[in-house]
């Protein structure tokens, strides 16, 4: 027994071979603080099952690698605690990368979230306002300021619109005036240039909004289309208001001027599509392209039916580049357009006469059959002789309007004004055309590519494509490589609905390039196969 203060047993001394204790013993406060403490807690845990040892415990238990800062470590903490009625301080940041702060009063009497800041601790305004409107946010500390990036490669977009613009009304003012020196624009040219105006004004305005707001607006916006369509195929409609054109009903006579639905069924198409695939992944499965075929059926049907086969296909090329950029399999593309391929010869009986007549005289170009060039090639053959005939840097003014009034030319103010074009600036002129329409593509996917938003990069590569696909028609088709549509090239052959609609095309790719995205409420669409 060892000896004890007053000849009492100390009750601590140690009494030779002691039985194990039930408790766990106290760590050793001798080992250094920088050392990590491995807590022998249930499942890797601290003994009151949370604390530091938590992540041990839950990536012990799911076979992951346990993370550095999962063992305990020794903390700086702040003494005392938040003095009674002030504000919290700021401890991490949101979702939207703002920092959080706390209540002030945690009682029953607080005021209450609002209704779209619940859960999220956000502090709002209470009431939609224009700032609203162009933030897309309605955090009060999303200033302006943060929201909107005024240098961005969106502006590439409306510089080349603009210059194509320009260019495309001095050649139907070429087309349409022989005489130069009559001082004044071409009636088709002054009315295309108040399309212009009017075209710039719609930019403007749709650039304003943020693009999560226009993204509510698609499917009314698809839908309501959608029935202009309709209306333009009804029998009882009187030939005052749906006037046949060539044989196509494509145009609602305004009185001022002619609105065709088909220009602007492209915008609310891609809206539709974009709106459709932002946060989905049933088309990586082959079935689950079924719903945007579905909606891309109708179009196609009303727009081939007026007929305007050329429009209507313009329609899928788009629909291909979305499903890509969405994340659909290559080989599902590559499936589908081998059985469009196989049954294109099926569809021969149902094309009409004209269509049949066009794809007759493809075929004898490309065999060298000159022929018919005085017949079903004639719009064709003189549309290549003015190209040919620019040269290297073209002609002069007065030159160039002689050639195209006397060669004939149809629809050299509209269809064919890349011939005009040629004629004029020679190939010069052609190439810095495709130079701009280039740029204008290449700010487009630049813009895309710096969206982090799915709804704002689909709605871009969706607009791009048909751009894209509708001026390699109109060019391939004017050099004879492609058989003669109804297609026009965009920014530069006359009409105000195509000039209108590709203005608010551009101003719809300048806003989601000027507006900073939203973090979506859902991931993007990333796979982890997208290698296969």
């Amino acid at each position: 027994m060892a000896p004890g203060v007053g000849g009492r047993r100390d009750p601590r001394a140690r009494q030779g071979r002691q039985r194990p204790s039930r408790h766990r013993q106290p760590p050793d406060l001798r080992r250094s603080l920088r050392e990590p403490v491995q807590h022998a807690g249930r499942d890797g845990l601290g003994q009151d099952g949370h604390g530091s040892g938590l992540a041990a415990g839950r990536a012990r238990r799911s076979n992951r690698r346990i993370p550095r800062r999962a063992h305990g470590r020794a903390q700086l903490v702040r003494r005392g605690g938040r003095a009674r009625g002030r504000a919290g301080a700021v401890r991490d940041r949101g979702r939207d990368g703002v920092r959080r702060e706390r209540r002030a009063r945690l009682g029953p009497d607080r005021e209450p979230d609002h209704p779209r800041a619940a859960g999220r601790g956000l502090p709002v305004s209470a009431s939609p306002s224009l700032a609203v409107l162009v933030k897309g946010t309605w955090d009060p500390r999303q200033t302006l300021r943060k929201s909107l990036r005024p240098i961005n490669a969106a502006w590439g977009c409306v510089f080349a619109a603009l210059g194509l613009s320009l260019i495309g009304i001095h050649a139907i003012d070429v087309a349409e005036r022989l005489d130069p020196e009559s001082g004044r624009l071409a009636g088709s040219a002054l009315r295309q240039a108040v399309f212009l105006g009017v075209g710039l004004i719609a930019c403007l305005i749709v650039a304003i909004p943020h693009n999560r707001f226009i993204g509510a607006l698609a499917m009314p916006a698809y839908l309501g289309v959608l029935a202009m369509l309709v209306f333009l195929l009804i029998p009882v409609v009187p030939e005052s208001i749906v006037a046949p054109r060539n044989g196509s009903r494509r145009w609602i006579n305004l009185g001022v001027a002619d609105f065709q639905p088909g220009e602007v069924m492209k915008i609310a198409y891609v809206l539709a599509i974009a709106h459709y695939l932002r946060f989905r992944k049933a088309h990586r499965r082959f079935k689950g392209l079924i719903v945007p075929g579905l909606i891309t059926l109708p179009p196609i049907a009303l727009i081939t039916v007026q007929p305007d086969l050329g429009t209507a296909m313009l329609f899928v090329g788009s629909l291909f580049a979305m499903l890509i950029a969405a994340g659909a399999r290559l080989r599902h593309m590559a499936i589908i357009v081998s059985c469009a391929a196989l049954a294109a010869p099926a569809t021969w009986p149902v094309l009409k006469p004209h269509q049949k007549v066009r794809v007759i005289g493809m075929i004898q170009q490309i065999q060298g059959d000159r022929s018919s060039a005085d017949d079903i090639n004639y719009q064709s053959f003189t549309a290549q002789t003015l190209v040919g005939s620019g040269g290297l840097t073209g002609t002069d003014d007065r030159h160039a309007r002689a050639l195209v009034t006397f060669n004939r030319l149809p629809e050299g103010h509209n269809d064919m004004v890349f011939a005009v074009i040629a004629a004029r600036f020679g190939m010069v002129g052609g190439l810095v055309v495709i130079g701009l329409f280039l740029l204008w593509l290449g700010s487009a996917l630049v813009t895309a590519a710096q969206c982090m938003e799915p709804f704002g990069r689909l709605l871009v590569v969706g607009l791009a494509a048909f751009i894209a696909v509708q001026m390699i028609v109109n060019i391939g088709m004017t050099i004879g490589l492609l058989p003669i549509t109804g297609v026009t090239l965009p920014f530069v052959s006359y009409g105000g609905s195509s000039m209108l609609a590709t203005w608010v095309l551009t101003g719809l790719i300048f806003n989601v390039g000027l507006h900073r995205p939203r973090p979506p409420f859902r991931s993007s669409f990333e796979y982890a196969d997208d290698h296969a």
